[in-house]
């Protein structure tokens, strides 16, 4: 029994190895710099590790949004933030990714993606309308309102660019935003916590078969 548990181990040990080793191998082509894909590696397992989300995931929403053209200096920070409007929503990080390099790709944004933002629960246009209603990044009282409504028809003339999401977007999860904070309180749930501990079983593993 105890042999056949041994040779399990390092199975599964020798699984995550490869696994890790693929991984690494992805963002090395993608970034095409060994150093800096090795650092941006590391910086989105420390990033699983704080958060709910498991390593598998977030890797896999790095490479969506590297694909589409986010630099690699700030892929951990956008996947934070992307992270925040998960963790609100309740749904899988690589949806926000995949949503995030849409519009990043036709550089605005259009009907689909506030339509599929909406359907999460994260209400893009609404955050629109106020940056526009003010015409800053800040949330003070102006006399010209801008309603919802006129968000969509200025989306439907291609008016709101990849810059304006951007600025929405560090709107909403900011310091002071509706969803910041939202990661690390979801992150001290028992799925969060449980998520933490299998992501640093398959490092530990990964590690050890490293040396199998």
């Amino acid at each position: 029994v105890a042999g056949v548990a041994v040779i399990a181990l390092g199975r599964y040990a020798l699984i995550q190895s490869a696994k890790m080793e693929t991984l690494n191998v992805s963002f090395r082509v993608l970034i095409g710099n060994v150093k800096l894909a090795r650092q941006t590696f590391e910086d989105l397992t420390n990033f699983a590790a704080r958060t709910p989300f498991r390593l598998q995931g977030v890797a896999m929403a790095g490479k969506v949004m590297l694909a589409a053209g986010v630099e690699a200096g700030i892929l951990t920070h956008r996947l934070r933030q992307l992270g925040e409007m998960s963790a609100a929503s309740g749904r899988p990080l690589g949806e926000f990714a995949r949503i995030f390099a849409k519009i990043k790709g036709k550089n605005k944004v259009q009907g689909e993606e506030l339509l599929q933002l909406a359907e999460k629960g994260v209400g893009l246009s609404r955050e629109l309308a106020r940056m526009f209603s003010k015409g800053s990044g800040s949330r003070l009282e102006s006399d010209y309102k801008v309603s919802e409504l006129q968000v969509f028809q200025a989306v439907e003339k291609g008016l709101i660019t990849h810059k304006h999401f951007l600025l929405a977007l560090d709107e909403l999860t900011g310091k002071g935003g509706l969803y910041f904070g939202l990661t690390a309180e979801l992150a001290l749930t028992l799925g969060g916590l449980w998520s933490t501990v299998a992501d640093n079983t398959d490092l530990a593993a990964a590690a050890f078969g490293d040396v199998v």
